[in-house]
């Protein structure tokens, strides 16, 4: 074995550490951030951050093991890749990028605490999305989200409770039978570059469709719809919590499918729109659980 090729198992193995410790201090920060989500005690927030910090002390020693020694941190360089972060346009290829990020989430995390610390709690203001008009190729209905709403025009199942900010959407009413007998299939022609939410429902029920996984599916992000954006959006009553994918699509016409099972078509928004995933807290456990 060269010297040079026991430096360079060297610097892995140092690699490997910084980077273990880095994920640990990370789950250790999501704990406590769960915790809070519960004991609402700022507390468990600034011991989050204070682990937060930690973890970035080892991520910045495998961003200096990694400057000069590698030139890619993955083989992946698509939009496919989800792992550490999206790589749209080739971006987030190396150790470097995502310290980068890395950092900003620090600093941001930093100053959602600060800014609590004067009221006695997080607070999050979200703006309502705006609904984007488009032209459907054939007649079918549309309703506006609220509460109380019926989404599937052959069952009961009202609208429990829904995020604020998707109240007022252009929804599309679609029947829960012919989605599990046949699939959904939607033609529309857009004005714009827009974004299509599509609500999922939780677990792996028969007869529910299922989310977007690229672990099953190298087609699963085509259209940027592999990540959750709004985990916990809205409850209909009976049905497992929702959660938001979006699919992107340019201006123009296009024809939309999804394979067999039922889920939820929220409408249109600006391309704009969701860049950034979040739960909007719209779950009653004991309810879902009794359904799974």
């Amino acid at each position: 074995l060269s010297r040079e090729e026991f430096q360079r198992l060297a610097n892995d193995v140092e690699c490997y550490e910084a980077l273990a410790f880095h994920y640990a201090f990370k789950a250790e920060a999501a704990l406590k951030v769960l915790r809070y989500q519960y004991s609402k005690d700022l507390n468990d927030m600034k011991q989050a951050l204070g682990l937060l910090e930690k973890s970035m002390i080892h991520y910045r020693r495998l961003m200096a093991l990694t400057s000069s020694s590698y030139l890619y941190a993955n083989s992946m360089q698509t939009q496919q890749r989800k792992i550490p972060l999206r790589g749209v346009n080739g971006t987030y290829k190396h150790w470097l990028e995502v310290g980068q990020a890395l950092e900003k989430e620090l600093l941001f995390f930093k100053s959602k605490l600060a800014n609590a610390e004067t009221n006695g709690k997080l607070t999050e203001e979200r703006k309502p999305l705006v609904p984007v008009d488009i032209q459907l190729e054939s007649s079918i209905p549309t309703t506006a989200l609220d509460t109380g709403v019926q989404l599937f025009s052959d069952t009961a199942l009202p609208i429990l409770s829904l995020a604020p900010e998707l109240k007022g959407l252009k929804a599309i009413s679609t029947s829960f039978r012919e989605q599990i007998e046949k699939g959904t299939t939607l033609q529309f022609n857009c004005p714009q570059p827009v974004k299509l939410l599509v609500g999922y429902f939780s677990g792996k029920a028969n007869g529910l469709a299922q989310a977007p996984e690229l672990e099953t599916n190298a087609q699963a992000n085509n259209r940027g719809q592999s990540e959750i954006k709004i985990n916990h959006a809205l409850r209909l009553k009976g049905l497992p919590p929702v959660q938001v994918h979006t699919y992107s699509f340019d201006k123009g016409l296009h024809e939309f499918k999804l394979a067999k099972g039922a889920c939820l078509l929220l409408g249109w928004v600006e391309e704009s729109s969701l860049e950034k995933a979040y739960d909007a807290g719209e779950s009653e456990l004991d309810e879902w659980f009794d359904f799974l």
